[in-house]
């Protein structure tokens, strides 16, 4: 996983950004290294890679935040966000396209949820 660590190192300082982006096995190209110039806590990304085992994450770092999630394995994205809802994201919104270019979504608030094609 990246990003993280350095997310929570900012969080233990009392940084809070508006949005968190976590992006599930998507690549590196994703979240880059924002976390080497400071002025750019507005917009972290975290990036959990295809080998990271999610059942030994710990997203401590996502309690109360707001949080988009998003990945193109479905089935590994809903394991990430049904262990993200344990730790008591502020708002927690998963989007996933699917191969027809319908959207799916998820919202912890039920404000988004649904799918919209």
């Amino acid at each position: 996983m990246r990003g993280a660590k350095e997310l929570t190192a900012l969080r233990v300082e009392g940084l809070k950004p508006d949005w968190l982006r976590v992006f599930v096995g998507e690549g590196d190209y994703m979240s880059g290294e924002w976390y080497k110039w400071r002025e750019t806590i507005k917009d972290p990304c975290v990036d959990i890679e295809d080998d990271d085992d999610i059942g030994l994450i710990d997203f401590r770092f996502v309690v109360g935040l707001e949080v988009i999630l998003t990945g193109s394995n479905p089935d590994r994205l809903l394991a990430v966000y049904e262990k993200m809802t344990k730790y008591n994201p502020r708002r927690l919104i998963l989007f996933h396209s699917n191969e027809d270019q319908s959207v799916e979504i998820l919202d912890n608030r039920g404000i988004l949820s649904g799918i919209l094609e």
